[in-house]
């Protein structure tokens, strides 16, 4: 398992990962208010299924969890 909060924006956290994951890992990152924008800008450069989760904790934030993690080629 893979989690963060309040570390860095989506799109690094993903590079930051990418080392560490492997098709079982999961994946969670709790977010505040901007998680789709955050989830918008990563899809520039990743694909990935995620689950949105609301928050307990805040009405404007998330937890995101990502599943099937692959970089996108630059042609895309």
């Amino acid at each position: 398992m893979i989690t963060a909060r309040a570390l860095a924006p989506l799109p690094q956290l993903l590079e930051w990962i990418l080392p560490f994951y492997e098709n079982t890992t999961q994946i969670l990152f709790l977010k505040g208010r901007n998680s789709q924008g955050e989830l918008a800008e990563a899809r520039h450069h990743w694909q990935f299924n995620e689950t949105l989760y609301p928050s307990v904790t805040a009405s404007d934030a998330a937890i995101i969890e990502l599943r099937a993690l692959t970089r996108r080629e630059k042609d895309e």
